[in-house]
């Protein structure tokens, strides 16, 4: 065999061979693809190849700055014809920072190519096969540069990795190191992966230097490993950065889009600035529906029981209690409006025609079950929005509509990024993009979208099904998890504070950008005058007011349950009173108040529970019709097999 010598540099081509629910569906079936390659990567196996390495000597020169010259002598002895032998060397530390290896040269015919398990060499030639004995000289720089540990350096590789698929005899080695140490806390381990057994060894040490045998086979798969824990300073020349210049990016990213959410959200107080004013009556023409639609974009069930509750307070409904004698299954009590002969004054038309949808569905006692009201609740919601997007009122601009888009894509972006950054570390190049791509949606729809919302609904009160927040908590703590375990096993260990950081940020943006509205000019308007009228409701400092009257109290309580301000209502109107009235009837109001809420906050609960309820079932019935390291990835606790830098394995080809 020829004795050529190429040299190869590793930096080669790397050749890696509501509306929002909709959103969500789509995402999940995303979601079982992207959890299944998470959880079972593609690992490379191959057969026990036909040969065994029947002497392996490592000589590594360590430098001050924390680079290693080494030469590996591998003699390789085929029962079969092969090309060679396939030494893969790692390219990341065991704390997953980047490592340089270059000045690749060897007594044969190579090619080098990175995959993801490494820098993969081809000793031989392919138009040349190989049998019996054969000797592998390879050497190289492997360049770990800062090793990014907060008070200690280390001497911590793998001299044989645990990657080798073939059995290995005669191991030994030879280590210079740049200036005298310690041997005090220098150990040897070897085995499998995570093995901490001691290796017999014959050991020699100097001052800066350490020799040594391993008198045992090591089998396949089985690694023999050093761990020498150095002080702080010990590598004492130009250290190469072992960041990734992406890493170092990764976080200026993150805290970009925070910037950028702020930046929104400023612009948006900015555009919606109105003047301020005192109101002690909601606006005429405005009911608790529409109060809840100006300010949210979205009629809520509690936003149509308060407008329920609003019709009762006017005169028009009674809501009853039929007790279980009287119901059809004789087992539970249900409530009933119970229509009533008052004279029906409306300031929109589709009050009116709200009014007689529900008129519709009584029964010969004048009783108009709840359970029977879906259908009504899906007119409500959607009445109330076509008449305040209606041309001749249209409170918002598409303003905040854009500006929605723009964080969505943000957000989306962030979760594509943080994902893709992770698998980028354990797949090949066009795998890691696409499986970085879906995992970024999965993130994106279920923890910072479905996450998000879930928990403003929770804050606000409002009902959602009982075991959603649950259900949206376990998936989102699953796919965290996941992310998690591949940054701490495949990246810098710091990334997961970037990525909390982002994730945070993200479902931040989330709950903004699902609340942004721009207001018009005419918005505005109304706006002031819904503002003075809520600040009033909020505000137990007042004056006398001229004219007070306390009934006041019943007719502003369903706008103030639309908002869930009922308490702070209620405090403020005990406020008054006692400005107002003598003691004793400041007393009787008082607990009047206190009765009323007792009495309806039950109702209303019961309210809103039907109106979920009859609003899903009718809608289902039309549809179906930090930078701190473990003990085990440094060398302070003596180590493991494999647990180091370097080492990997190889194969025959």
């Amino acid at each position: 065999m020829n004795d050529t010598t190429q040299a190869f540099n590793s930096k080669l081509p790397i050749n890696r061979s509501t509306q929002r629910k909709y959103y969500m569906r789509a995402i999940s079936v995303f979601m079982l693809a992207a959890l299944f390659i998470f959880c079972f990567p593609p690992a490379s196996s191959h057969a026990a190849d036909a040969f065994t390495i029947e002497r392996y000597h490592i000589d590594i020169k360590v430098r001050n700055d924390n680079s290693y010259q080494i030469t590996e002598h591998i003699t390789a002895d085929f029962s079969e014809q092969r090309h060679g032998i396939v030494r893969i060397i790692p390219d990341r530390t065991n704390q997953a920072y980047t490592v340089d290896i270059r000045n690749i040269k060897a007594n044969t015919t190579l090619s080098a190519e990175k995959t993801t398990e490494g820098l993969e060499i081809r000793l031989g030639d392919e138009d040349t096969l190989v049998e019996g004995t054969v000797s592998y000289k390879l050497s190289y720089i492997y360049d770990i540069g800062e090793d990014n540990l907060p008070d200690m350096d280390e001497f911590y590789f793998n001299l044989i990795g645990t990657e080798w698929d073939t059995t290995i005899n005669n191991v030994s080695f030879d280590i210079t190191m740049p200036s005298p140490f310690s041997a005090e806390k220098l150990n040897f381990t070897y085995g499998k992966e995570h093995s901490k057994k001691q290796p017999p060894l014959e050991l020699s040490l100097t001052d800066t230097r350490i020799s040594g045998t391993l008198t045992t086979q090591l089998h396949a798969y089985e690694g023999l490993t050093i761990a020498l824990p150095l002080p702080q300073g010990y590598f004492d020349g130009e250290l190469r950065s072992g960041y990734h210049r992406w890493l170092i990016i990764e976080p200026i990213v993150y805290f970009v889009f925070a910037l950028i959410v702020l930046v929104v959200w400023l612009i948006v107080k900015l555009l919606n600035r109105h003047p301020s004013t005192v109101e002690f009556s909601a606006p005429e023409d405005i009911n608790p529906a529409d109060m809840a639609y100006i300010y949210t974009g979205e009629v809520s069930d509690r936003a149509v029981s308060a407008l329920f509750l609003h019709w009762i307070s006017l005169g028009y409904f009674r809501l009853d209690e039929v007790p279980a004698s009287q119901t059809t299954d004789g087992k539970n009590s249900t409530w009933v409006f119970t229509l009533l002969p008052k004279q029906q004054r409306f300031s929109k038309s589709y009050e009116r025609s709200l009014i007689d949808s529900v008129i519709r569905k009584r029964n010969k006692n004048e009783q108009i079950p709840l359970e029977k009201l879906g259908l009504v609740v899906s007119s409500i919601k959607k009445s109330v929005a076509e008449h305040w997007d209606s041309k001749l009122r249209d409170v918002t601009t598409q303003t905040g509509q854009r500006l929605a888009t723009f964080l969505s894509i943000l957000e989306i972006g962030v979760c594509i990024w943080a994902s893709w950054w992770t698998t980028y570390h354990i797949f090949e190049l066009w795998t890691a993009v696409i499986v970085g791509v879906i995992f970024g949606f999965v993130l994106w729809g279920f923890v910072v979208l479905g996450l998000s919302h879930s928990l403003v609904t929770h804050l606000s009160k409002a009902r959602q099904k009982e075991n959603d927040l649950l259900i949206m908590l376990g998936l989102s703590a699953l796919i965290l998890a996941i992310l998690f375990y591949s940054v701490w096993n495949y990246s810098p260990p710091q990334r997961i504070w970037y990525i909390i950081f982002a994730v945070i940020a993200a479902m931040l943006s989330s709950s903004f950008s699902q609340n942004i509205r721009v207001y018009s000019d005419y918005g505005k308007k109304r706006l002031t005058q819904l503002d003075g009228f809520v600040n009033f409701m909020k505000t137990t400092q007042r004056d006398t007011i001229q004219g007070f009257n306390p009934n006041t109290f019943t007719e502003n309580m369903p706008f103030a349950y639309a908002l869930n301000l009922q308490k702070q209502w209620i405090k403020t109107f005990s406020a008054l009173i006692d400005k107002h009235l003598d003691p004793i009837m400041a007393q009787q109001w008082k607990d009047y108040a206190i009765y009323y809420d007792n009495l309806h906050e039950d109702r209303f609960r019961y309210l809103e529970k039907e109106v979920y309820d009859s609003y899903r079932y009718a809608g289902s019935s039309r549809s179906s019709s930090g930078s701190s390291y473990s003990s085990s990835s440094s060398s302070s606790s003596g180590g493991y097999s494999g647990g180091g830098s370097g080492g990997g394995g190889g194969r025959s080809w």
